[in-house]
C-alpha cells in the first residue's frame, strides 16, 4: 500500500529483518521517519483497535473477524514438542521445542501475558534470566515485551520474531512496585526522545540505559542490538574508552521506547540462518551519519508490484502441525 505524505511516495520495505517504510525518493534508505507518525506508533494503534472490536464482536457472540485468523501461527497456543531448534531465518523461519520465559522472574516482568509471546529458545529464556538478575538486588524490574510465539513463525506487527532468538525489552527500569496486573497487561509506551525526536530526553534516558544495553551488547550469546539512530549516535558519543561493543548496537527507526536484542543461531540448529556480519568499527562513522541526511526531492517512479515474501521452509510446516 502507498502512503503520500507532502512530497514523498512510501513502500512497505524489509532490512535487517524489520518491516519499516523505504521512500522512492530515496531507494537505499528506508525513511520511516518521514511518516507523520512511526510505524510502531501504528501498529500499537491498530492492535489496540483490534483487540477492542474482538472484545466487542465476542460480547454480542459475532465470530471472529477474517483478518484475527490470517496467521495460522499466532492461534496456536503451545510449543512443538522435541528439543528446541530454530528453522530459517529471523524474519522467515520458526522453532521448535520453544521454552516460556517466566512471566515474573528475578528482575523482569514480562507484558502483555495475554498476546502469548512469551516464548523463546532455551538461550534466550538464560539471556533473559542473566540480564535481569543484577535488578532484583535494587528492587528493580526491566520490562520484557514480546519475543515469539509458541511455535514462532509470522507474528503480526513483527517481520522478526519468528524463531524465540529476537526479544524486545523496553528501556525503563521501573521499582517492581510500580508493576500491576493492569500495568502489566496494558503497559505506557515511554519514548527516551525527547517531543521533536531529534535528541534524547534528559529524564528518561541516563547512564542506567547506557549500562543496560552495553550489558546486553557485551553478551556473547548476542549478535545485535536494535535501538534507533538518536540513542546509538547518544551513545556513541558518551563512550570514550572500550567501544567495541558499539559495533553491535544497530541503528533502526522505531526502536526509541524498546531495545530488540538478537542473539547468535544457537548450537544443536543447522536449519538456522545466520545473518550476515556486521562491519568491522564501531559504527559510529558515516553509516551512522546517513540517518540524519535528509534525502533530496526526486521525480515520482513508476508504480511497481510488491516482490513477494518467500515461503517459509518446509520443516516449519511440520512443527505447525505437530
Amino acid at each position: 500500500m502507498r502512503v503520500k505524505t507532502a512530497h514523498w511516495v512510501l513502500v512497505d520495505c524489509e532490512r535487517n529483518g524489520h518491516r519499516q517504510t523505504r521512500s522512492l525518493v530515496s531507494p537505499m534508505r528506508c525513511a520511516a521517519r518521514t511518516m507523520r507518525i512511526t510505524r510502531n506508533e501504528r501498529h500499537q494503534s491498530v492492535f489496540r483497535v483490534r483487540t477492542l472490536a474482538l472484545v466487542f464482536l465476542a460480547a454480542i457472540g459475532v465470530g471472529t473477524p477474517a483478518w484475527a485468523e490470517q496467521n495460522p501461527w499466532g492461534r496456536v497456543g503451545d510449543p512443538a514438542g522435541g528439543p528446541a531448534r530454530v528453522v530459517g531465518f529471523y524474519s522467515n523461519g520458526c522453532i521448535a521445542g520453544a521454552r516460556a520465559v517466566p512471566r515474573i522472574g528475578p528482575g523482569y516482568v514480562v507484558l502483555r501475558p495475554q498476546r502469548n509471546r512469551f516464548w523463546g529458545h532455551p538461550a534466550m529464556v538464560r539471556f533473559v534470566g542473566d540480564l535481569a538478575r543484577p535488578y532484583a538486588k535494587t528492587g528493580e524490574v526491566l520490562l520484557i515485551a514480546d519475543i515469539g510465539q509458541p511455535r514462532g513463525g509470522p507474528a503480526n506487527g513483527h517481520a522478526s520474531h519468528q524463531m524465540g532468538l529476537d526479544a524486545d525489552i523496553r528501556l525503563t527500569i521501573v521499582p517492581r512496585a510500580r508493576v500491576t496486573d493492569a500495568y502489566r497487561d496494558n503497559p505506557p509506551r515511554i519514548s527516551m526522545l525527547d517531543s521533536n525526536r531529534k535528541a534524547l530526553d534528559a529524564r528518561r534516558f541516563s547512564d542506567r540505559q547506557t549500562t543496560l544495553i552495553r550489558a546486553a551488547a557485551r553478551d556473547p550469546r548476542v549478535d545485535r542490538v536494535f535501538v534507533n539512530p538518536v540513542i546509538k549516535r547518544a551513545l556513541c558519543r558518551r563512550t570514550v574508552a572500550n567501544r567495541g561493543w558499539l559495533r553491535k548496537v544497530v541503528p533502526w527507526y522505531g526502536h526509541d521506547a524498546h531495545m530488540h536484542v538478537r542473539l547468535r543461531c544457537p548450537p544443536g540448529s543447522p536449519a538456522c540462518v545466520r545473518q550476515k556480519t556486521l562491519p568491522p568499527g564501531d559504527g559510529c562513522g558515516n553509516r551512522l551519519a546517513r540517518w540524519f541526511i535528509k534525502a533530496p526531492s526526486k521525480p515520482r517512479k513508476i508504480k511497481r508490484p510488491r516482490r513477494a515474501k518467500p515461503p517459509l521452509p518446509r520443516a516449519c510446516g511440520a512443527v505447525l502441525r505437530r
